[in-house]
């Protein structure tokens, strides 16, 4: 099993009262270190949480309007207005129908917090219902002073570009929908020289790319907290027979097998009709080898209740952890077969 740096806690202390909060743990964190290759791109992902600025529970169901809604927790708080907004947060809830789905911040008062539902809806949420307010992770906070990346030495000379994949567009083997560099102690994007990028969002469960366009190895060096909660992963479908290429990963920081994944059993991941007829297909990629552009070291799919690698028909991989610390993978959705565009979760729960 590979694993991040851990640094697990074994006190956990129960505050009062009980209904206006979630146990409280000594948080456990750790480190994970991804190699980026020179001369080659490395797929990576955050396999941590930042601090929460807030963990508590609803005192009542959240009210919706025009596309947002608004949480109100048990607890009496004193939050400085839109300090969620103008750093930013977002909304997870740990429990209740919505466990593990979270919600971007567009601003808050001392005493409400307000979300973007992003098309969802908050009916299922219940007075009780325990979440948290996180910070996103931003290019600024994952690579601190340029930590993990080579500086540019001018627009038009970028040692290393980051890619943000595509997740507006369907369709596959898209580009990227935007790329960054680091220059003079800022983020900067490429076609917006005046710009700065340095609180850009990183969403959770997502991937980027890094492209080293020299020979240099770096070392992609990032702590945190633990997640503990389950994990609710966006996936959409495209119409028709098209399919869609979804960049993803668990956000774990131990290894996760094929089944610990749950991609299949949370509806996520569509099982294949025979070796020859694919539906869902699971694409991972090899950071040790040096390369740009690169295709999938090894395709997966379910069949028949086991998961399989194309170029395998016997082999069994239901418990090969192709999901490791730091790092994610694609998977291309196959169409919903006539009906429109739709939208989809997959859940994943801690396997520690």
């Amino acid at each position: 099993m590979k694993l991040a740096h851990l640094t697990l806690a074994a006190t956990c202390l129960a505050t009062a009262p009980l209904a206006l909060a979630e146990t409280a743990c000594s948080p456990a964190i750790g480190f994970n270190k991804v190699t980026c290759k020179g001369n080659s791109d490395t797929l990576v992902a955050v396999p941590f949480d930042q601090k929460p600025a807030f963990v508590g529970v609803t005192g009542s169901a959240p009210s919706e309007n025009a596309g947002e809604a608004t949480i109100t927790p048990a607890a009496d708080v004193d939050w400085t207005a839109n300090g969620f907004s103008d750093v930013p947060h977002y909304v997870r809830f740990t429990s209740g129908d919505k466990s593990g789905f979270y919600y971007a911040v567009t601003g808050n008062t001392s005493g409400e917090v307000t979300v973007d539902l992003n098309g969802d809806s908050l009916t299922q949420v219940a007075s009780g219902d325990a979440f948290r307010i996180v910070p996103f992770w931003t290019l600024s906070s994952l690579f601190v002073g340029g930590d993990g990346v080579h500086a540019a030495t001018s627009a038009g000379q970028r040692d290393t570009e980051v890619f943000f994949p595509d997740t507006m567009t369907l369709g596959v083997n898209k580009s990227a929908s935007a790329t960054y560099y680091f220059l003079n102690g800022n983020w900067k994007r490429v076609g917006d020289l005046a710009g700065t990028y340095n609180d850009l969002i990183l969403l959770p469960s997502s991937a980027l790319w890094i492209r080293h366009n020299v020979a240099e190895d770096t070392v992609l060096c990032v702590s945190g907290r633990v997640p503990t909660a389950v994990h609710a992963i966006q996936m959409d479908v495209d119409s028709g027979e098209n399919r869609n290429d979804i960049f993803f990963s668990l956000d774990r920081p131990i290894g996760v097998t094929l089944v610990e994944s749950g991609l299949v059993e949370s509806g996520a991941f569509v099982p294949s009709a025979s070796a020859g007829n694919r539906a869902d297909e699971l694409f991972v990629y090899d950071n040790e080898t040096p390369q740009f552009n690169k295709a999938p070291s090894a395709t997966y799919y379910y069949l028949n209740g086991n998961w399989k690698k194309v170029g395998d028909l016997a082999g069994v991989y239901n418990d090969v952890e192709v999901f490791n610390p730091g790092t994610a993978a694609v998977i291309r959705k196959s169409g919903n077969g006539g009906g429109a565009p739709s939208t989809i979760f997959g859940l994943n729960s801690p396997n520690y």
